[in-house]
């Protein structure tokens, strides 16, 4: 997650990823510290570079490459 704690800073720079603005590290904050028992993935998209990243307990962060590469997830919701 962009501006996660123990992020690297060349690795933002590398990526052109900048620094995340206040909603963005309020939602951040939101889904780190807040009981979200019904919140189990995000995912989005953006970076250019697949990758999967925690943001609690057993809860992840899912990025695809780019379409532009071929790059897409399948997802499959199951009860």
């Amino acid at each position: 997650m962009v501006d996660a704690e123990g992020g690297d800073p060349e690795a933002q720079r590398k990526w052109g990823v900048g620094v995340a603005e206040a909603s963005t590290k309020a939602f951040r904050q939101w889904i780190v510290n807040v009981a979200c028992d019904n919140l189990v993935a995000l995912f989005c998209g953006h970076v250019h570079f697949p990758h999967r990243d925690a943001f609690a307990a057993g809860r992840y962060q899912y990025v695809t490459g780019p379409g532009f590469t071929g790059g897409y997830r399948k997802i499959m919701i199951v009860p």
